[in-house]
Parts: structure tokens; sequence; C-alpha cells
């Protein structure tokens, strides 16, 4: 597997069966979707960000920041540490949703935003065409 540290791209060695796939904070081409549009996948880390509760409209989760002209999400996740110490991932506890083009983020087990003190988003998505 390859990953983005500190701006340069390295080797990690992957378990067997593991993927070789690259994930990065710079936007990357990997393949094309079905209906024949380019297909990215970004990972976008912030050291704090507060995140809406799942319990608010769409349009009021917390914007990803660095995550915008998207027309399809194909999948998304995350991965966060909150202010207990814990952390959480995958899609159960970060769902994620696009308007207007914008990657959205929320967590579903409080009624509050919570702040998390260190969180990897990655997205892999195609882009509207005025954006491609």
């Amino acid at each position: 597997m390859k990953l983005a540290v500190n701006g340069k791209v390295v080797s990690v060695p992957c378990p067997q069966g593991g993927s070789q796939e690259a994930y990065s904070t710079e936007e990357t081409r990997i393949g094309t979707w079905v209906d024949g549009k380019p297909l990215y996948r970004k990972v976008c880390v912030f050291d704090s960000l507060s995140v809406a509760p799942v319990s608010e409209p769409v349009g009021n989760y917390s914007n990803v920041t660095g995550m915008d002209g998207i027309d399809f999400l194909l999948s998304c996740w995350a991965i966060g540490k909150h202010s207990s110490g814990a952390y959480d991932a995958g899609g159960a506890w970060f769902p994620c949703a696009v308007v207007d083009g914008q990657l959205k983020l929320a967590q579903s087990y409080s009624r509050s935003s919570t702040v998390f003190n260190g969180l990897s988003v990655t997205a892999e998505y195609t882009k509207n065409a005025e954006n491609a």
C-alpha cells in the first residue's frame, strides 16, 4: 500500500491479500466509473473538527473542506479520535452526503456536535463537469 506522509509517498507492506491502492491528501485518479467519468480518491486530514450530529438536516452536516465539486459519491469513510480519546471509524459512525457538490459529514452517536482531535476522511467520487 502507498501512503502520503508529509508530502512524500511511501510504500507500506500489505498483509497477504492486502490492497496496493494509493491513499493521498492529493486528489488521485483511481479509475473510470460505469458512466465513463473519471473516478477520484482523496483523503482529508484534520487536526481538529467539530462534526454535526446526524439528527441535523443533511444541509447542516459539517463541510469537509477540500472536498467540493463532487457529482457522485461512490464511497466515504472516516476515522476520528474524539475528545474522550476513543477512536471511531467507518460509515456507520460518520454518515456522508453531497449537497450542491460539497461533501458533508455527520456523526451518528451524539445529539450535539462533537469535536474530533484528529479526523481522516476518505472519499471516492466523480466530479461535476465544470470541476473535472
